[in-house]
């Protein structure tokens, strides 16, 4: 047979992987939407398809940022004009593809027009954050996907302290994050859980442009534990804020 050619290998580690997020129908959509009213939350399986898992991670740089010590799980790769500057990942910019089809998904949930205003790839691991610890969402709406986990038992939430899981690859959960207490469901030393979170508000809610520092004075650093080339991954990072 002819040889492989070494260029034709690095064009399809370089392409994104083909990604969609499957459309809600109106009477799934009313009854997810009287869930999400009951309990705060719903459970969306097989919402997005597309074999993400690897290719994220040879992508994912983990950044610490000021406004949250010690959180350093998070790589972004979306942030509206609305939200404080933060390093957005180049490498993971074909995610965005997803925003349009959360977007439209969520709305017909909650019934009204809803807009993206971050994302990120979360992977949680002894190396960056076991758990995200309980807390509320500054945005009202958010959409967590299962991408992979070590123990996909133990893939999910603690919500109002009932434990929901979503651990199938493309599975995901709606939730009112801004009223309800949750928290991860902690992984255990030697295991990882790769996730996409999107957090969402009402296109109807005022939002003015935050203000951007000046260049002297960003407020982000970095954590890459165990990175075999540091520097050249924080010279391939996108930095622009």
């Amino acid at each position: 047979g002819k040889p492989s050619d070494p260029r034709t290998g690095a064009a399809d580690e370089a392409r994104p992987p083909s990604m969609a997020v499957r459309a809600v129908d109106s009477r799934a959509a009313r009854s997810h939407g009287r869930q999400l009213k009951q309990s705060g939350y719903c459970v969306l399986r097989n919402l997005v398809s597309g074999d993400l898992d690897a290719w994220i991670r040879r992508r994912h740089l983990p950044r610490e940022l000021s406004f949250y010590p010690n959180w350093k799980s998070s790589d972004f790769f979306h942030n509206a004009d609305s939200e404080p500057p933060i390093p957005l990942s180049g490498d993971l910019e074909p995610l965005r593809a997803l925003l349009p089809g959360i977007e439209a998904a969520a709305s017909s949930i909650a019934g009204e027009r809803l807009v993206c205003l971050q994302a990120n790839a979360t992977l949680y691991s002894a190396a960056t954050n076991a758990q995200l610890g309980d807390h509320k969402d500054g945005s009202p709406f958010s959409v967590v996907v299962h991408v992979s986990a070590s123990r996909p038992e133990t893939a999910g939430l603690i919500f109002n302290e009932e434990l929901v899981l979503f651990s199938e690859p493309g599975h995901a959960v709606l939730l009112r994050g801004d009223e309800y207490t949750h928290r991860s469901c902690a992984v255990d030393e030697g295991q990882d859980r790769l996730v996409l979170v999107f957090f969402l508000d009402f296109a109807s809610a005022s939002r003015a442009a935050h203000p951007r520092p000046p260049a002297s004075a960003r407020e982000v650093s970095f954590h890459a534990p165990d990175a075999p080339n540091l520097p050249d991954a924080l010279r391939a990072a996108d930095l622009t804020l």
